[in-house]
């Protein structure tokens, strides 16, 4: 899990997680996954980290969630990370689609980079939270073999390190590598992270437990 934290931390900072031009299925057709709602928290090292996950009335409307990452650095300064996005169920697999987003200055809202990036996730029926990360060497393999439209662009300081890998093909061909990973037992994403429920989603504490699953799914289908 410390893995996990550290690739989170660097890879964010450096853009070394593999990004997309396409989503993994359309937003059109993205549902709320409830389950998520709440703050999930991991401990690692000397960090104290939580995951903030929440929507308002217009954004479930359109499937969309609201991922705060807040990290307590011990050694250095807290800092915040805002993302938006959706899920894509692919088989009995969920993925978040996830793009980094700061406040609009101009308004209200937020203003989102154009690229996702991709995050496996599992909600285990103890209530913890398993995340996994896309890793770039599997995602740049790919594309260096054809099998995936993209870019790998090099450090100036390390050619044989990768320091942005984009992908610019279709989410078909996307879902198609990763079947084909699965199939070879590989897979493009990584180290696991491991999150505990750290408080309860406000959802469950006005509606009582899993009714509340219902009441928001219900107050977020598109009108």
């Amino acid at each position: 899990m410390a893995k996990f934290i550290v690739v989170l931390l660097t890879a964010l900072s450096c853009s070394c997680i593999p990004e997309s031009k396409e989503p993994l299925s359309s937003p059109v057709e993205a549902k709320i996954d409830s389950r998520l709602f709440g703050v999930w928290h991991s401990e690692v090292m000397l960090n104290s980290v939580y995951i903030h996950i929440s929507t308002d009335k217009d954004a479930c409307k359109k499937g969309l969630m609201d991922v705060i990452y807040v990290d307590h650095n011990q050694v250095g300064p807290a800092f915040a990370l805002h993302f938006r996005g959706f899920v894509s169920t692919i088989g009995d697999v969920n993925y978040m689609n996830l793009q980094h987003c700061s406040a609009d200055p101009s308004s209200e809202g937020l203003i989102c980079e154009e690229y996702y990036f991709f995050a496996k996730y599992q909600v285990a029926q103890d209530g913890l939270l398993r995340v996994w990360l896309m890793s770039e060497q599997p995602v740049e393999k790919a594309i260096k073999a054809g099998k995936l439209k993209g870019q790998v662009k090099y450090q100036e300081s390390d050619p044989g390190k990768s320091e942005e890998v984009i992908i610019e093909d279709s989410s078909l061909n996307i879902i198609n590598l990763m079947s084909e990973f699965k199939l070879n037992t590989l897979s493009p994403f990584g180290q696991d992270g491991l999150f505990a429920p750290w408080g309860l989603s406000p959802y469950k504490q006005i509606h009582n437990g899993k009714a509340s699953y219902d009441i928001i799914e219900k107050e977020c289908q598109p009108q």
